[in-house]
C-alpha cells in the first residue's frame, strides 16, 4: 500500500514540475528581429538625395509596436503605424560627405528590443545640366515627336514646355502639334542639389507638308489600268488628277447599277474625259453604297483598291489644312484649262484641281473651265449630296449641296497619318 502511494506521489510531483516549467517557458518574451534591407551596408550615395531606408522586423510571439531610426546616433524618426515593414526617407542634404551610420531599433509589445546597423558613404553630387534631343524637328500637325532627355548628373524631376501651351513631367515624352508655326522647347530638370534649364528657340517647325508624292505610293492605278500621280497633303494622300474610269454613256442617260462603271464625258466628248476626267452621278460614284458620314472614309466606290471616296470631313480637313486661299492652293495654274483670270491659283498643294464642269439635272453639260465640282460621300438629304467646288473667279474651296443625279468630278483619297480627329488650323 505504501509503495503504491509513493509511486503516485512521485508521479504527481513530476507532473507539477513539468507543468511549472512549461508555464515558465511560455512567460519568457522572445527577442524580435530587425533588418535594414535598404540601403545596403557600405553603399555610396550621392549627396543631396532623399535616401529611402527600408526596415523589416518580426516578433515570433507578439507584435512589433515601434521602430526607431537613428542617423549618427540621433533620433530622426519613430514609426508606430504598421512598423513591421515600412519605408522612410532620409534627407542627406544637410550632412557632410563621408561615412554615416543608420540604425534601426525595434520594440515589441512586451518591451523586448532588437536592432540593426549599417553604414553609408555620402559622395559628391552636383545639380543637373539640362540637355535634350528629339526624333524630328520638322513635322506637320499631329505628327508625333519623341523627346529624349540627355541631362547630366542624374535629374529626378523634368518639366517640358513645348511652346504651344502644353507641358509634360515625363522623362522622355511624346508630343504632337495642332497648329502650324515655329515652337520653342524648354526643359527644366532638377535633383536634390539644384536645377537647370535649357531652351531652344524655334526648335520645332510645324509646316504644311504638301506638293510631294505620297511616301511609298507615288502613283496609283484604277480598274481600267489608268495611272495617276499622287500628292501628299498633310496626313492624307490624294490623287493628283481627276478620276477617269469606266465606260462612257451619253449625258441624256442615267448611270445604272449594272456591275459596269459608267461615266459621262463633257459634251459626250472622250477627249474631255482624257483632259478633265469623267463625271459621275453620286450613286454610281459610291457603287450604290449608303452615305458615309464618318470622319475617315470607308467607302471605296469607284476608287482603286485601298482608296476611298472623300468624306465631307476629309474635304473640310483639306480646306482647314491649307488655310487662307485654300482654293488657289488647289487649282492648277494658268489658263490652259481654267478660264481667265483663274483667281489666286498657285497650286502650292500639288493637287492640280481641274475645272471639269458638271452634268446637270436637265442632262446638259455646263461650267467646264469655270468650276471644278467634287462630291463627298455624305448625303445632305435623301435628294441632295454635300460637295465641294472651286471657281475661276474665286480663291476659296467652297461647300454646297446638289442633287445626286448631277454628274460631278471625283478625287480619291487615302489616309496615311496618325489617327487624329478635329484637326484645326
Amino acid at each position: 500500500m505504501y509503495n503504491k502511494l509513493g509511486k503516485w506521489f512521485v508521479r504527481l510531483v513530476l507532473l507539477l514540475l513539468i507543468s511549472f516549467c512549461t508555464c515558465k517557458k511560455k512567460d519568457v518574451n522572445q527577442i524580435p528581429t530587425c533588418s535594414i534591407v535598404y540601403p545596403l551596408d557600405g553603399i555610396d550615395i550621392p549627396k543631396c538625395e532623399l535616401v529611402k531606408v527600408s526596415c523589416l522586423s518580426n516578433d515570433p510571439e507578439g507584435e512589433i509596436v515601434e521602430v526607431k531610426i537613428l542617423v549618427d546616433n540621433i533620433d530622426l524618426h519613430i514609426e508606430t503605424n504598421k512598423p513591421n515593414s515600412f519605408d522612410w526617407f532620409w534627407d542627406s542634404n544637410n550632412y557632410t560627405l563621408g561615412k554615416h551610420e543608420i540604425k534601426a531599433i525595434v520594440k515589441d509589445v512586451g518591451g523586448a528590443m532588437a536592432s540593426d546597423v549599417i553604414n553609408v558613404n555620402l559622395v559628391e553630387n552636383s545639380p543637373p545640366q539640362a540637355d535634350f534631343t528629339s526624333s524630328l524637328t520638322s513635322v506637320t500637325i499631329y505628327e508625333p515627336i519623341q523627346f529624349t532627355d540627355l541631362s547630366l548628373n542624374n535629374p529626378i524631376n523634368w518639366l517640358w514646355e513645348f511652346g504651344d501651351g502644353f507641358t509634360s513631367s515625363e522623362k522622355n515624352p511624346t508630343h504632337d502639334y495642332m497648329n502650324f508655326g515655329e515652337f520653342t522647347i524648354t526643359l527644366t530638370v532638377s535633383n536634390a542639389c539644384g536645377s537647370d534649364v535649357k531652351s531652344l528657340t524655334n526648335y520645332i517647325i510645324v509646316e504644311r507638308i504638301m506638293n510631294i508624292p505620297c511616301p511609298g505610293i507615288p502613283t496609283v492605278m484604277d480598274a481600267d489600268g489608268n495611272v495617276y500621280n499622287t500628292v501628299r497633303i498633310g496626313n492624307f494622300c490624294w490623287m493628283a488628277k481627276n478620276l477617269n474610269v469606266g465606260v462612257r454613256i451619253n449625258g441624256d442617260e442615267d448611270q445604272m447599277d449594272n456591275n459596269i462603271i459608267e461615266k459621262y464625258c463633257y459634251d459626250n466628248n472622250n477627249g474631255n474625259c482624257n483632259a478633265y476626267g469623267g463625271l459621275y452621278q453620286w450613286d454610281e460614284m459610291m457603287q450604290y453604297a449608303p452615305s458615309d458620314d464618318g470622319e475617315i472614309g470607308t467607302t471605296q466606290g469607284i476608287c482603286p483598291d485601298g482608296w476611298h471616296i472623300p468624306t465631307k470631313f476629309e474635304w473640310s480637313i483639306l480646306n482647314q489644312y491649307l488655310g487662307e486661299n485654300a482654293g488657289g492652293k488647289l487649282k492648277e495654274t494658268g489658263t490652259t484649262h481654267w478660264l481667265f483670270p483663274n483667281q489666286g491659283a498657285t497650286n502650292e498643294s500639288g493637287f492640280s484641281a481641274l475645272p471639269g464642269g458638271k452634268r446637270n439635272i436637265e442632262n446638259a453639260f455646263e461650267s467646264i473651265g469655270e468650276q471644278g465640282c467634287f462630291y463627298s460621300s455624305e448625303e445632305y438629304s435623301p435628294t441632295y449630296i454635300d460637295y465641294y467646288y472651286l471657281h475661276f473667279l474665286s480663291n476659296s474651296l467652297d461647300e454646297g449641296s446638289y442633287r445626286r443625279e448631277f454628274g460631278r468630278s471625283v478625287r480619291c483619297v487615302k489616309f496615311i497619318g496618325p489617327d487624329k480627329r478635329n484637326i484645326n488650323n
